[in-house]
């Protein structure tokens, strides 16, 4: 007479052991989702320093600073200059996607490095107002996923300044197609599929792992 309760319970148990893996993936996904933040340029200064950041457009200055799961916006005609050797985000947007919120520009100290798992991005097509500059006259280390130029010939021209600087592409993309980029002093291809948009000046290139 218990043998139809223990068969109901063995097919519990195994319906348990199925579905808790996918449920405890779920909240770990909704976890790591909640915790993203966007992180707003509010004055030019270090990226390491809190005071740069706000969690909100023109907001006040924040607690932390963008880290491996967050995005940084620098806008508001600031310039954020990366200053230590493990500052880390998912994206960077250089000038505002917002009307008004103007142009930013991202700059690297000497020996300093960024590491951004997804796209570094210039710009806003067809604005003057919300242009992308990338300074690494002084030095530095960019790894990212992907360049993108929003760049479409209308208004001002993003700036990529190499300088000194290193390139470090880690995903598949295609280089953007402006003139902005046409030139690499110290570029390396470490993942991914690489295209060239246009015609390229390198003067040092490593191809660690992937095609260019």
């Amino acid at each position: 007479m218990f043998f139809p309760r223990l068969r109901q319970d063995a097919r519990l148990g195994a319906f348990i052991c199925r579905v808790a893996p996918l449920v405890l993936v779920a909240m770990l996904v909704a976890t790591a989702s909640a915790r993203a933040t966007t992180y707003y340029s509010r004055q030019a200064g270090n990226w390491s320093s809190t005071s740069t950041w706000s969690t909100s457009h023109g907001g006040g200055a924040g607690t932390a600073v963008p880290g491996a799961s967050d995005t940084a916006m620098v806008e508001g005609g600031f310039t954020v200059t990366v200053d230590i050797a493990n500052a880390t985000c998912t994206t960077v947007q250089l000038g505002s996607t917002t009307g008004g919120d103007g142009a930013g520009t991202l700059s690297f100290a000497s020996g300093s490095q960024l590491t951004v798992s997804g796209a570094v991005t210039l710009g806003n097509a067809g604005t003057s107002t919300r242009t992308g500059t990338l300074a690494m006259t002084a030095g530095g280390t960019l790894i990212a996923g992907s360049l993108v130029d929003n760049y479409n010939g209308t208004g001002t021209a993003n700036v990529f300044r190499p300088g000194a600087g290193k390139v470090q592409l880690t995903g598949t993309s295609t280089l953007p197609t402006t003139a902005a980029f046409n030139t690499f002093n110290n570029l390396t291809i470490n993942g991914g599929a690489t295209t060239m948009g246009v015609a390229l000046t390198v003067t040092n290139l490593t191809l660690a792992s992937g095609t260019l």
